[in-house]
Formats: C-alpha cells, structure tokens, sequence
C-alpha cells in the first residue's frame, strides 16, 4: 500500500475510472446512432429532392409525391410494359416560324407549350420531350395506370378544345392561325431512362412509339385532328375503360410495315349519329370496291354533317384512283402509305 492509500481507497478509484469510461461509452454511442440518423436523414431528403427535381419536368406535381410516399413504384432502368404514347405538332409550323421574330416565337411557343403540358399533367400524363412545337408523353409509366389508353384519348380531345378556345387570341397576339394534328397509340414498349451515362432521359422507345409518331403525320393525309388504332381501343376495353366518341376509319398500312393497322378518328366535335352510320355504310360500299356507290354514299355524309367532311372527301378521292387503277382481286381493303 502505497504511504496516504489504503486498498480500499485504490478499489474505490478503480470502480469510478469505470463508472466513467461506461458513461463515456454511452455517451458515444448514442451520439453516433444520432449522427448516423442525422445523416441518413439528411441522404435521405437529397435523393427526394433529387427525385422531386428530375420528375416534376416529366409528371404532375401529385405524381411525384405517389412517387416519394412508395419509391418501390419507380423503377431505374428500363422495363417492357404497356403504355399509351401521344405526338401532338403544329402543322405548317416551319413555314410561319422562319418569317416570325425570334422573341415572338419564343413567347408564342412558350403559351401554346404551357397549356398543352398543363392537360398532360391533369390527365395523369408524363412528358417525355419537346421537339420543337411537337408534344411527345405517355401515359402508364412510371407509376401502374390501368386507365392509361382512356386518359391520353380524353387529352386528346381536351387539347383540341384548348386549341379552339385560344385559335382567335393567337392569331391576333402572333399572327398565326395553329392547327395541330394528334396521333395515339398503345402497346409495349421498352420505358425507362435511356441514354448515356452521361447524358439520359426518362423515356420510351419501341414500334409502338415509332407507329404513334406515325399516326401524328397521317392525320394530315385522313385531314382529322386526332387518329389512333385498335391497340389503343383494345386496351381501353380490357381496363374497362370509357371509350372516346369515335368512328373507324380505315385498313392502312404505314412505310415499312406489312400488316395494316386499323385505324380510328377521335372526336374532339360531334358527329350525328345518323351521318356516323352513313359513313360506316360508305365504307362498307368502298371495301366491296363499289366505287361509284362509295363515292355517292361519302358524298351524303359531308351534307348530313352540314359542313365538309374532310375523311368523306379523301375517300372520294381514294375512289376515283381505285377505278382508275382497279386493286388486286385478294385486295383485304387497305391503303398502303409510301412515306412516313
């Protein structure tokens, strides 16, 4: 025992040094359980910020926090599954957009661009890109969305009525007269981000794609406002969804495609119902290559709408080459398109 310390004395500092070094040691580790919650907390909010930022410029605002409430629905990388793809474009945009003033355009793109993607955004739609005046989204993707077909179709119609309600106020603010043309079509395609790795986008790609772009530019051709197919309409009826109004209109096969696809108008404005049958009545009399009773029955279709219908008097036309240039006998009733 050393002079002034008893043993008991040295038991009696032994048992405080430990009753240190245990409070010490809880002291850090609740101190780095904190920090580690402080920290995974603060990844945590960075990567829903991220995601809030990257996703907003491509779905509404709602879907983001669906999206942020259940991560486990967004799936990095790219997946096949069955969306609903729309191509909306101005229609002689080049031709009016090389005379306007660059500010001009610029502020006119920037109203006609904000109100399409606000429908886009409504109707549950995400934005894929801008091209230009062009409108490229889809429905189903990222989020499941069984009703996908249904909801671009009624988009569709909305954005043709959003055209009409401002066709006047942008013809007097920019000095142009916009129409557009729609095209929609359904199907699987490859949807996730692709790209580089440097440089990627969340979207979609595949023939369905390829077809709906396609349809964009045929609704010059069938001069309608919005076209889409029977895999939109199959789709629509398996989600039991609501259908569009709506008339078929023809067999057609698109550049580089052996298989017609069947093609249907959209209506973004009534049609009687007795001019709808009259038309169906004119395809059935074009299918049977009865031409001249084709071309009469087309003919009442415009005079039942009371204005000039532009499908009846493309057929008309389709008539009078089919009797100029008389289809095979195993004809199966479809237009072949020679370019895009």
């Amino acid at each position: 025992v050393m002079a002034g310390f008893s043993v008991a004395d040295f038991k009696f500092a032994f048992k405080n040094q430990i009753s240190v070094n245990s409070a010490f040691f809880y002291f850090e580790y609740v101190f780095l359980f904190v920090t580690t919650l402080a920290v995974r907390y603060v990844i945590e909010e960075k990567n829903k910020k991220f995601v809030r930022t990257a996703f907003t410029k491509y779905v509404a605002p709602a879907v983001v926090d669906q999206i942020l409430k259940d991560p486990t629905k967004l799936v990095v990388g790219g997946v096949k599954k069955d969306v609903t793809i729309m191509f909306s474009d101005i229609r002689s945009f080049t031709t009016f957009s090389e005379k306007m003033d660059a500010k001009l355009l610029s502020s006119f793109l920037n109203d006609y661009l904000s109100t399409m993607t606000r429908l886009v955004f409504a109707n549950e739609g995400t934005l894929d890109k801008y091209i230009g005046d062009a409108v490229m989204a889809f429905w189903g993707a990222p989020l499941d969305q069984p009703l996908h077909a249904s909801n671009a179709c009624r988009t569709a119609i909305l954005m043709m009525r959003a055209l009409n309600e401002h066709k006047a106020r942008y013809l007097e603010q920019y000095g142009v007269d916009v129409n557009i043309g729609i095209g929609l079509n359904s199907g699987g395609v490859s949807v996730g981000n692709m790209g580089s790795n440097d440089n990627f986008a969340y979207t979609v790609i595949g023939d369905h794609v390829n077809l709906a772009s396609r349809l964009e530019g045929l609704t010059k051709e069938y001069r309608v406002a919005i076209l889409t197919t029977r895999y939109t309409f199959d789709l629509i009826d398996q989600a039991k969804g609501e259908r569009p109004p709506h008339r078929v209109l023809d067999f057609v096969k698109v550049k580089g495609k052996k298989k017609a696809v069947e093609l249907l108008h959209v209506l973004d404005v009534e049609i009687p119902e007795e001019a709808l049958r009259e038309f169906q009545e004119a395809r059935s009399l074009y299918s049977t290559k009865k031409w001249d009773q084709a071309k009469d029955s087309f003919a009442r279709v415009s005079q039942l709408m009371g204005r000039i219908d532009g499908v009846s008097e493309m057929f008309i036309e389709r008539c009078d080459y089919w009797k100029a240039n008389p289809p095979e006998e195993d004809w199966d009733g479809s237009w072949e398109m020679h370019t895009k």
